[in-house]
């Protein structure tokens, strides 16, 4: 393991801690019915980093609440390759069940 004043170490961490931080926040104001409040704080966590599969399920959620049916396929769809690349398969299959439900 490298030391902790590696640039690599320090960035690799800060951006798992970050993307974990915001993740919780977004999933805090999903629970309390803040789905449009979440929805940021869950496109910077992808930004962060894009291969945080339960990520994508929780995005398409909100943004299935606040009623941008269109934007939530397309995240599921982008999500459902990420949890299967990832092997992910429980999440995988959350998000096949959320594009199967969607009529659009």
């Amino acid at each position: 393991r490298p030391p902790r004043s590696t640039p690599l170490y320090s960035s690799a961490a800060s951006d798992v801690y970050k993307r974990q931080v915001l993740y919780g926040l977004a999933q805090l104001l999903a629970d309390a019915g803040r789905q449009a409040e979440a929805i940021p704080h869950l496109q910077e966590a992808l930004r962060v980093k894009s291969d945080y599969s339960v990520c994508y399920h929780l995005l398409g959620l909100c943004l299935e609440e606040t009623g941008d049916l269109e934007k939530a396929k397309d995240v599921y769809l982008r999500g459902f390759d990420v949890a299967k690349e990832q092997g992910d398969l429980h999440v995988a299959n959350q998000i096949q069940e959320r594009i199967n439900s969607l009529s659009v």
